[in-house]
């Protein structure tokens, strides 16, 4: 024993964390000449055993050099927030998965639940009402979702199944995921108060676009306007017939980009079995180009207008539509032989509208139904 009254065998007697004998550390301290291998406090190996650069080596007190490359791996993983390691210890923490949950989209929520079994089993997390609820308001607003909630009150297939007290099943709380996934197998259109006094029909792209088109009727029911043309460079004004259409464009789905609409002429198809036939906008006259409206009727600029972004994959483009937000275009259609709106919903087959998804325009087609 030293001076401190504490034995000098164990002060190693803790090996590898397991017991051994004194005597066989008493070995490992003193040499075949009886003098101690001790390291002493002032000598500079301390500070490399600290670094993990030297390790002791059986009964000769020899210092030698050894990797320590797991241990740095395994340090520099806890320390990067990138790593996988880190993101899997981060969404095990609930408050942080319903944040990250909540910045979703629909089409992304669906998608996460069928990534892996674990988060197959964090289930509830994907299916929150309150999630849900907020998706619910922003696509479709308020009034609608508390239309559909009355309408499918006493739905079993919009309420999540619970056990009464008598062991019977009966309907809990309404699952806000279903009753999204009703609205939108209905196309439900957004409550807007400056769309026309006559709904022609609607028209949609899966998990990307939905659209809506109306017609503005006069009072009288005709079509005859005034408008202007030039003829060889002869400026005149013909009465010809003019349906007034407004088109409620809404992006529904597209999250992770833009959605566009490219510059176009506008066209309706009138198209008979025995030929074909396409009545298009009006574009000679200034008082009948299109326009285009928010939700609350103040005009909105087109890009077209605009020094920039006004194209888009070398497309020009007329105005772009973030995740569930909606525009008004209103445009004037030359109804040829159409002399009164009611002639011209008989005629018209379906709207052809171009929309530019991720770079790729693809035709969207509102049939008109009324």
């Amino acid at each position: 024993r030293n001076g401190a009254g504490i034995g000098v065998g164990s002060a190693c007697c803790q090996c590898e964390n397991r017991k051994r004998p004194k005597e066989e550390c008493e070995d490992e301290i003193m040499d075949d000449n009886g003098s101690s291998n001790l390291i002493s406090s002032d000598s500079s190996s301390f500070d490399e055993i600290d670094r993990g650069a030297v390790r002791t080596v059986g009964g000769c007190g020899r210092l030698i050099p050894f990797s320590n490359h797991s241990k740095r791996r395994k340090i520099d993983d806890a320390l990067d927030v990138n790593s996988p390691a880190s993101m899997m210890r981060l969404l095990r923490h609930g408050r942080v998965m319903h944040f990250i949950v909540a910045c979703l989209d629909p089409l992304s929520i669906t998608q996460c639940i069928s990534v892996s079994r674990s988060w197959h089993h964090q289930i509830h997390y994907f299916t929150d009402s309150k999630i849900w609820l907020n998706l619910c308001a922003r696509r479709f607003g308020t009034f609608n979702v508390r239309e559909w909630q009355n309408h499918f009150s006493q739905d079993e297939s919009c309420h999540d199944n619970r056990q009464l007290e008598n062991g019977e099943m009966g309907m809990g709380k309404m699952n806000m995921m279903q009753l999204y996934r009703q609205m939108n197998t209905n196309n439900v259109k957004p409550r807007c108060h400056f769309e026309g006094n006559l709904n022609l029909g609607k028209g949609k792209i899966d998990n990307a676009v939905s659209a809506w088109v109306s017609a503005v009727e006069r009072s009288n029911g005709e079509t005859l306007r005034t408008v202007q043309s030039t003829h060889g460079g002869i400026m005149k004004y013909a009465s010809i017939p003019v349906v007034e259409l407004r088109i409620l464009i809404q992006n529904i789905g597209v999250a992770n980009g833009t959605l566009f609409l490219p510059e176009q002429i506008v066209s309706v198809d009138a198209s008979t079995k025995r030929r074909g036939e396409e009545m298009f906008e009006i574009s000679s006259d200034d008082r009948f180009v299109k326009r285009l409206l928010r939700l609350d009727g103040s005009v909105a600029p087109f890009l077209s207008s605009q020094r920039q972004g006004s194209h888009h994959h070398g497309v020009g483009a007329l105005f772009k539509l973030e995740l569930f937000e909606e525009a008004i275009l209103c445009l004037h259609i030359h109804a040829r032989s159409c002399q009164t709106t009611t002639k011209f919903r008989q005629k018209a087959n379906f709207v052809k509208l171009l929309v530019n998804i991720h770079g790729t325009t693809l035709p969207l087609i509102i049939p008109i139904t009324c």
